[in-house]
């Protein structure tokens, strides 16, 4: 109460002050998981900050924060557009890739992907490491789209580009024992004409801390689990253009509430068979 209130009474010009005290309050509010409240402190050091000489990039930081929250916790994809978009300042860090990542994401639920396509393409020209996992994600989510659109060249260049790419370091302890499982399932696929979809799940509960240093959230990890099975099948010579990678995150979990699923799931993916169709 004591935070809160000191807070509230805070000038705007005592920038120290008010970040000093979010800060206290930030540790309260994430051990009760009170993400309203969350949003509504980081709210007030966005505010000051815009008001103060301080770099762009601390209050970019707070606009990412209510974004990530409102977006995953909150359930208010409209707000966090607008906040995730303010946490971009067309650079390269994590945060601000990660920000226009999920801005894509949230255009495709709005069943917009002439402009999702339009922004992943902008962040794909941004110097961003071929050994992240954010690379692989948003050139296989570039081929997506393409493919969708039925341009065929242009899918297979960004499954290219996601295929070269080194393998995220969390995935290779396990990556032989999956290209082995994977070597069964090939004759199958390749004796069939299908499109083949590649599902990414976790589980329904936050991510470890420790995880969360290279995915954000269940959806990141989810793609990246997707997106590693469609490489090796790739490396085992099936065609890019019948490959989908989509990932599910926590809004279609695979698991709930079962002991160290994070780890005994990493590969938690699933095989779908698209319908065949035609165009003319």
């Amino acid at each position: 109460i004591y935070y809160r209130r000191a807070l509230k009474k805070a000038p705007d010009e005592n920038i120290d002050l008010i970040l000093q005290l979010v800060g206290e309050l930030k540790r309260l509010y994430e051990r009760s998981k009170d993400h309203k409240s969350l949003v509504q402190i980081y709210k007030r050091a966005y505010g000051a900050l815009k008001k103060s000489s301080r770099p762009k990039k601390e209050r970019r930081t707070y606009a990412y924060l209510i974004g990530y929250h409102q977006f995953f916790h909150l359930k208010q994809n409209k707000n966090a557009r607008v906040w995730l978009l303010r946490s971009d300042g067309g650079g390269s860090s994590a945060q601000e890739l990660q920000s226009v990542y999920w801005v894509a994401k949230l255009d495709q639920m709005a069943k917009k992907p002439e402009i999702a396509l339009k922004r992943l393409k902008e962040l794909s020209g941004r110097k961003i490491s071929k050994n992240s996992p954010i690379y692989v994600q948003i050139h296989f989510e570039l081929g997506t789209l393409f493919h969708l659109k039925e341009n065929w060249d242009s899918a297979l260049r960004h499954y290219r580009f996601a295929a070269k790419a080194s393998a995220p370091e969390e995935f290779k302890d396990i990556q032989k024992e999956t290209f082995e499982i994977l070597k069964k399932i090939v004759p199958t696929i390749s004796e069939s004409y299908n499109m083949i979809a590649v599902e990414g799940h976790t589980d329904s509960d936050p991510l470890p801390k420790a995880l969360m240093e290279k995915f954000p959230s269940n959806w990141e990890l989810s793609g990246a689990r997707a997106a590693a099975v469609v490489r090796l099948l790739i490396d085992l010579k099936v065609d890019p253009v019948r490959l989908q990678a989509v990932g599910y995150g926590e809004f279609v979990p695979r698991d709930r509430n079962t002991a160290d699923k994070h780890e005994a799931s990493y590969f938690a993916s699933k095989f779908k068979m698209l319908p065949i169709s035609f165009s003319s």
